[in-house]
C-alpha cells in the first residue's frame, strides 16, 4: 500500500501497513470485513513478530481551528495483539505526544475510539498511527483501523437557561429555537 488517503506509509518502521477487504489471510486475527464500506488499513502480523512496528502517517493543517479531535474505528483481535498509539508531532517544533494507545487483544469485533487532539489546534502536525506486534511469536497480531474521522471541534451539550420566574413562558418555533419570556 502507497496511501491510503491522506496517510502514507511510515519511516524507520519494521513493516508496512496494507488495504485490504474482507478477512486478513491469518485466521484467528484482525477483522472479518470492514468496519465502514468494504475496505480497511490493516498490519500483517505474518513474519512481522515480535515487538515490530508499522506507522501510518497523515499531516493534517490545524492552524484557525480549534478543538480538533480524530474519531475512527479500530480492530485488535489476536493472542500476540501489542499495542496501537496515535502519536501526533508538531512540525514547526518536533515536538510529540502520545494521544491515545490501546494494548491485548480486544475481540473479533470493531471498537471505536475518538483522539482529542485540541493540544495541537492553530498548528501543523504529522499524526501517526502506530502498531507494533506482541512480545511472542505468534502472528495472531493484526490490527486494522477504518472510518477515520479529523474534526474540528468536540461535540458539546447545548447550552442550558435557568429563569426563575412566577410568570414564564416558553414557545417553541420550527427552526430549533425557543422563546422565553418571564415577566
Amino acid at each position: 500500500m502507497g496511501t491510503l488517503g491522506i496517510f502514507g506509509q511510515g519511516f524507520g518502521d519494521d513493516f508496512n501497513w496494507q488495504v485490504n477487504s474482507g478477512s486478513t489471510p491469518t485466521g484467528r486475527t484482525g477483522p472479518s470485513g470492514a468496519a465502514e464500506g468494504s475496505f480497511y488499513a490493516y498490519a500483517e502480523a505474518t513474519g512481522n513478530t515480535p515487538s515490530k512496528r508499522a506507522i501510518l502517517v497523515g499531516c493534517f493543517d490545524f492552524t484557525g481551528l480549534t478543538g480538533p479531535q480524530i474519531s475512527f474505528a479500530y480492530n485488535m483481535y489476536g493472542s500476540n495483539i501489542g499495542s496501537l498509539s496515535i502519536e501526533v508531532m508538531d512540525v514547526n517544533s518536533g515536538q510529540s505526544s502520545v494521544v491515545w494507545t490501546e494494548t491485548g487483544n480486544k475481540g473479533a469485533f470493531w471498537q471505536t475510539a475518538t483522539a482529542n487532539l485540541g493540544a495541537f489546534a492553530g498548528k501543523n502536525v504529522e499524526l501517526s498511527f502506530i502498531s507494533q506486534t506482541g512480545q511472542g511469536g505468534s502472528d495472531r497480531a493484526d490490527i486494522a483501523i477504518d472510518d477515520l474521522l479529523v474534526e474540528v471541534g468536540a461535540a458539546c451539550d447545548p447550552p442550558v437557561l435557568s429563569i426563575s420566574s412566577e410568570n414564564a413562558s416558553c414557545s417553541d418555533t420550527n427552526d430549533g429555537s425557543a422563546t422565553v419570556t418571564a415577566t
